[in-house]
């Protein structure tokens, strides 16, 4: 809680998973490819090619482009590009956009956009609740000013 100007304003929890676990040190570049295990102690983001285990004790990020081929064990997964193995997070894991695996998942939390593609078995703890849903696409304001035909 903070104040300001007489008002109380509760801070707001961070909602985006990439926001709660902080700046990734690692990163993946578009055009590295990798044959191995890797193992980071915090998070990583991937836009490269990882032929291999992949481990990390914060948040393995795989961008649009980015590819893995083995096994993911982390805190945290997001996926935006492409997995071709099994997907181990002791928290959340989140398909957004785009993304497409052919694995199996555990995990605690799972979020999985609309246009996700899964081949593979999801298992989660049964205790977890609701699950969470959330809009894959948002407009910006460029493209929201694009779309809108001039009225006449």
């Amino acid at each position: 809680m903070f104040f300001r100007k007489g008002k109380i304003y509760l801070k707001m929890p961070l909602r985006r998973l990439e926001d709660q676990s902080g700046a990734e040190k690692s990163f993946i570049a578009a055009d590295t490819n990798i044959k191995g295990t890797l193992s980071v102690k915090d998070s990583i983001r991937v836009a490269g090619v990882i032929e291999g285990e992949v481990a990390s004790e914060g948040l393995v990020w795989i961008k649009k482009g980015g590819r893995v081929e083995g096994t993911i064990t982390a805190h945290d997964v997001i996926v935006e590009g492409e997995i071709d193995g099994n997907v181990n997070s002791t928290e959340t894991t989140e398909l957004r956009s785009g993304a497409r695996i052919t694995g199996d998942i555990i995990c605690a939390k799972l979020s999985v956009a609309d246009d996700a593609f899964l081949k593979g078995k999801i298992k989660m703890p049964e205790n977890q609740g609701q699950p969470h849903t959330f809009v894959a696409k948002r407009k910006g304001e460029d493209e929201s000013k694009k779309n809108k035909s001039p009225r006449k």
